[in-house]
């Protein structure tokens, strides 16, 4: 049996079919998982790809806050 994982990230994505209901996505070291039947035929679906997306966009702006950052750093010699 699988060691249950220790670590996840859960997002609730909106129904593209469905208003008012939403799917769980569930992200851990083992993989990725949503509750909706086309991720269970065929372990992808327009809900992780919507997340996949969400993810991506946060690490640009991340990665361009950190970089303005460093860009405003002032080192000195004493």
């Amino acid at each position: 049996m699988e060691t249950p994982s220790t670590q996840q990230i859960v997002f609730r994505v909106p129904s593209g079919s469905n208003d008012g209901t939403y799917h769980t996505i569930i992200l851990t070291e083992n993989g990725t998982n949503c509750d909706c039947l086309g991720f269970l035929y065929r372990k992808n679906c327009s809900h992780l790809v919507r997340v996949r997306k969400f993810l991506i966009n946060e690490a640009k702006k991340w990665k361009q806050e950190v970089e303005s950052k460093r860009k405003n750093i002032v080192v000195s010699s004493v």
